[in-house]
């Protein structure tokens, strides 16, 4: 048996884990054959490894492919050989996590849900105003969703944000009210630019509210609307 131990061998890979029996749910076993590098085409006749552990380590789950989760991170062993087939079996299992973005709500939703409660603001205060309002800035033409006419105070161009790139949208929208505010309609109307942010269900870096409180006549979250009332 001395030659065995002494010739190169090798796994070719690792196999998937296997509870170790009925009376252990909690442990996990692999084996795999082993291979002569001198001849990779058959397995060692009678040479088996095997490991076994009776407790799973905490943070890690085998998933039906050999996927696993460990700490946190997606995890898939292949050897060189497999490396193309492990990326597709990767992709095609992972593929499916995007799904959970389906737990946001859509942004057109969430955009109406928050003019909404402006509107709700609004109304309480007895004003009039126009929905889905285009302003022609000095380079382009931008949508705001509540513009408020002048009528004995200033009007007010209302814009809500909603979505996932937070400091893309504050970037966009700090462009935006800088070219509206080279452009003759805001000179001409004296209104205010307030921009309302949703702050439930996205988060927004002090950067990215700078940006806002910066460009904007005022910028005020969504937790914040009482504050439409001092424009």
């Amino acid at each position: 048996m001395d030659y065995l131990v002494d010739e190169p061998k090798f796994i070719k890979e690792i196999p998937p884990i296997q509870p170790i029996s009925p009376a252990c749910p909690s442990g996990w076993k692999i084996q795999a054959d082993v291979f002569r590098k001198s001849d990779p085409s058959k397995p060692i006749k009678g040479l088996i490894v095997t490991a076994r552990v009776h407790h799973a380590q905490s943070g890690i789950r085998p998933g039906p492919t050999g996927l696993r989760i460990v700490n946190g991170y997606l995890l898939l062993e292949c050897g060189y050989g497999e490396l193309g087939e492990a990326i597709q079996k990767f992709l095609e299992c992972s593929k499916t996590i995007g799904d959970v973005y389906l737990v946001h709500k859509q942004k057109e939703q969430a955009n109406d849900e928050l003019v909404l409660k402006v509107r709700t603001v609004l109304d309480s205060m007895g004003l009039h105003y126009r929905l889905r309002e285009k302003i022609h800035g000095e380079i382009e033409v931008h949508p705001f969703d509540v513009v408020i006419p002048a009528n004995g105070r200033p009007g007010i161009a209302v814009s809500v944000l909603t979505g996932q790139n937070t400091h893309g949208l504050a970037q966009i929208w700090g462009f935006k009210c800088e070219d509206v505010k080279r452009g003759e309609w805001y000179r001409a109307s004296r209104a205010k630019l307030a921009l309302v942010y949703e702050v439930q269900e996205h988060v927004w870096s002090e950067t990215s509210r700078a940006i806002l409180a910066n460009r904007a006549d005022v910028a005020i979250p969504s937790d914040s609307l009482d504050e439409l009332r001092d424009l």
